[in-house]
């Protein structure tokens, strides 16, 4: 028994000091273990820009270098889908200015952009406003290699996660507005829907299109019916 007595109180130190380091490990990896990095998201601003169309006296037409200057406005912020457009309608304007509006939103119609009137307390002398709300699309910077990847004991995801997926999708979005609101979905017209199947399938998708014939409302061909 004396023999065994040394023995058994060097497993007992052993023992303790392999708890005293699995305690003194625990607690320095929840000390250095970082917090999760936020998901990738693209972000959607609304950036509200003006234009003034500019009117010589007198005058109820838009002029040519007007109309270009106009056309290089929209495309230079470009003005699509999903922007709201609206045109200044004072309050009490005369009849002058609400042919001038007119014109304006011609011009507007002519360069396919709806827009309408809206009501305004003040008027620009010898023009007429046009205010846009557009949607800008913000990607994350990519790529993000901010995090280290050396050591990742907790298996979080990389820096870089999704930042190629939602690069792609900022560049691609027709209309930036539905990154943050969807649009209410309209009807569908099976009837027409269906059409369109079947001409693609009897290969007169490409003459109906061209208007070169191959379709018709009833669904009979162009050609008609033979002689009997």
């Amino acid at each position: 028994m004396t023999q065994q007595n040394p023995i058994l109180a060097a497993r007992l130190l052993l023992l303790v000091g392999m708890l005293s380091l699995a305690a003194c490990d625990t607690g320095f990896d929840s000390a250095e273990k970082s917090d999760p990095l936020p998901p990738k998201h693209n972000q959607v601003e609304l950036v509200a820009v003006d234009h003034d169309v500019n009117f010589a006296r007198g005058a109820k037409s838009v002029a040519p270098g007007e109309i270009a200057g106009l056309s290089n406005f929209l495309r230079d912020n470009a003005v699509g889908d999903g922007d709201t457009v609206t045109v200044d309608n004072p309050k009490g304007a005369s009849s002058l200015t609400a042919a001038r509006q007119a014109a304006v939103l011609t011009e507007l119609k002519a360069l396919h952009v709806r827009a309408a009137s809206t009501p305004a307390t003040t008027q620009v002398a010898n023009a007429v406003r046009i205010h846009i709300t557009h949607a800008v699309v913000i990607a994350p910077q990519c790529p993000d290699w901010s995090k280290p990847e050396a050591d990742n004991s907790d298996n979080s995801p990389s820096s870089n996660f999704g930042c190629a997926t939602e690069a792609d999708l900022a560049a691609m979005v027709a209309n930036p507005a539905d990154l943050a609101k969807g649009r209410v979905s309209g009807t569908a017209d099976g009837a027409v829907l269906a059409r369109g199947v079947e001409l693609y399938r009897s290969g007169k998708l490409s003459n109906t299109l061209s208007g070169k014939g191959g379709d018709s409302t009833n669904g009979a061909g162009s050609g008609g019916g033979g002689g009997q």
